[in-house]
């Protein structure tokens, strides 16, 4: 065998020797040029921060990165309230949920003590078919909920004729 054959592995290298074992073990004269581990303000990350706030520091970096912080928590957790509250707000405001379904051939009319839309039929872009109710969409996230309870066989057959006519799909 070749000694330029040979691949030389060591495995004697250490990885997880403490930050500060160079700077405390080496004799005082070394210390100043010995090896060191060097965090750069950036890599110290939320302990760093969190120390710099204990020990008061209060430059402009701080400052900054604390605002960033507090907006990028508190924003979402304020969006999502001022939703919640104005949602439960309408929802209060609601008389029961009854409303009118007019269709003819070229229209359908919804009407309800919020107001009153008529659409054409291609509007609808799908039908999805429940037991109890029916969806008709018109957008992935707008549709209309139509339950069937009061819905007679041939008005349900003449939807679904007229959506599928118009170029809309009706989903099982």
């Amino acid at each position: 065998m070749d000694k330029n054959d040979m691949i030389l592995v060591s495995v004697d290298d250490h990885v997880i020797e403490p930050p500060d074992m160079f700077e405390s073990r080496l004799p005082a004269k070394f210390r100043e040029t010995g090896p060191k581990v060097v965090h750069l303000p950036w890599q110290r990350g939320a302990r760093h921060f969190m120390r710099l706030l204990v020990d008061g520091d209060r430059s402009w970096v701080v400052g900054l990165t604390a605002a960033v912080v507090l907006l990028g928590v508190v924003m979402p957790v304020a969006v999502y309230l001022v939703h919640y509250r104005n949602s439960m707000r309408k929802f209060r405001q609601m008389s029961p949920p009854v409303a009118e379904f007019v269709a003819d051939d070229d229209t359908f009319t919804l009407s309800s003590d919020r107001g009153t839309t008529s659409l054409k039929w291609n509007a609808v872009t799908e039908v999805w078919r429940f037991e109890s109710l029916w969806l008709l969409l018109f957008s992935k996230a707008q549709f209309v909920t139509l339950p069937l309870e009061d819905v007679p066989g041939p008005m349900q057959a003449f939807i679904l004729d007229r959506v599928k006519s118009s170029g809309g799909k009706i989903a099982v």
